[in-house]
């Protein structure tokens, strides 16, 4: 019983999460070189327009380091004709609010970055563009060992995306979604008390 109930609570967990998380892009320890080479050097905030305003009409940023002293830099790379939309100083709420404004008009998160700031915030930057032509921006992070950034969802945000695809009976679907965590929610309760009192009944 004891083992069981433990790992049904770690099955459900998870599911019962209404928590969306950021996985900042990864970076590849092996092309570290050719990331030092493809990076702007580092500079203040009026060095950074200087290199944004001569870049960026042909060029995209890929990634963003940031470190103290108010010091960042970037990757550019050419733009292959793409669409994107760039963000930096986010919050957590305003990175994932704008994360699901991206998704209904269909862009991906391409990249993201995450630092502290003075204070100890969390501080996001990010990078979006059309899902279907997100690859000729991938293609070249790839080959500087910088990963693909996600949000990942609980089973309960899924519910919601697909509830909101099936209007108008989206929002029966998401009551009833609604209903399901509240459910899992009891059972996890239920069974955590059951393992609570197993283990106080052997003592």
């Amino acid at each position: 019983m004891k083992i069981h109930a433990t790992l049904l609570i770690l099955v459900l967990s998870p599911m019962m999460s209404f928590a969306e998380r950021l996985v900042p892009s990864t970076l590849d320890p092996a092309k570290a070189e050719a990331r030092e080479e493809a990076f702007i050097p580092w500079c203040t905030p009026q060095e950074k327009d200087a290199y944004w305003k001569k870049l960026s009409p042909n060029h995209v940023p890929i990634y963003y380091e940031r470190k103290a002293g108010d010091m960042s830099r970037d990757i550019f790379t050419p733009n292959p004709g793409i669409g994107y939309w760039v963000l930096a100083g986010l919050t957590e709420k305003n990175l994932l609010k704008t994360q699901r404004e991206k998704l209904k008009i269909d862009d991906t998160l391409v990249s993201a970055s995450v630092y502290q700031d003075e204070k100890g915030n969390k501080i996001y930057w990010a990078l979006w563009a059309p899902r279907e032509r997100a690859y000729l921006l991938l293609d070249r992070m790839k080959a500087l060992g910088i990963g693909q950034a996600r949000i990942e969802y609980s089973l309960i945000d899924k519910l919601g995306f697909w509830a909101e695809s099936l209007q108008p009976v989206s929002g029966v679907i998401t009551l009833m979604s609604m209903g399901l965590s509240f459910a899992l929610l009891l059972v996890s309760l239920f069974l955590g008390f059951l393992l609570f009192r197993r283990e106080r009944d052997e003592k």
